[in-house]
């Protein structure tokens, strides 16, 4: 049976602020939406989003993905381009709150899932580029360990320290 665990073990330098792991999901590459249109779909071009269509209106879904048993401590964040308004909720069906809109948004564990999250946006014309989960570290960290459970036999992805 294959080890369904990440283990990260990384000495840091001293003498910085703070620090930060980052982990990112070749599941998330790119974080599929709900306007993304199938290649298999015989008529493409009838999708419209921004516009009326099937009563929606101005809005967007995005499906990140968590493929490991994040910790409370860690956060998601999503990050885009062409914000200049809107809203989001993650995971509306459970979670009412709404926050403003912006290029980097961090997202409390609360509000995440095991799996795939739902984000609901009210700008169409924002850009994802992007999805991954962090953790901070305090200035006196001198290792960075981490052993996370994974949710599949296998995880193709790479983890950053800042």
């Amino acid at each position: 049976m294959a080890d369904k665990t990440i283990t990260i073990d990384v000495p840091v330098d001293s003498g910085y602020d703070s620090y930060e792991l980052r982990l990112f999901s070749d599941r998330n590459n790119p974080v599929v939406k709900e306007s993304d249109v199938s290649s298999y779909d015989p008529n493409p071009e009838t999708k419209i989003y921004g516009t009326a269509y099937e009563g929606m209106y101005n809005f967007n879904y995005l499906f990140p993905v968590i493929d490991f048993k994040y910790q409370s401590s860690m956060e998601g964040v999503l990050t885009f381009e062409g914000v200049f308004y809107g809203t989001w909720a993650m995971n509306p069906m459970y979670h009412s709150d709404r926050f403003a809109l912006s290029e980097k948004v961090a997202i409390p564990s609360g509000l995440l899932e095991w799996w795939e999250n739902m984000f609901h946006y009210d700008n169409p014309q924002a850009w994802c580029t992007g999805f991954y989960v962090r953790k901070a570290y305090p200035s006196n960290t001198v290792r960075i360990s981490e052993k996370l459970e994974l949710l599949s036999d296998k995880f193709d992805g790479k983890y950053q320290i800042f």
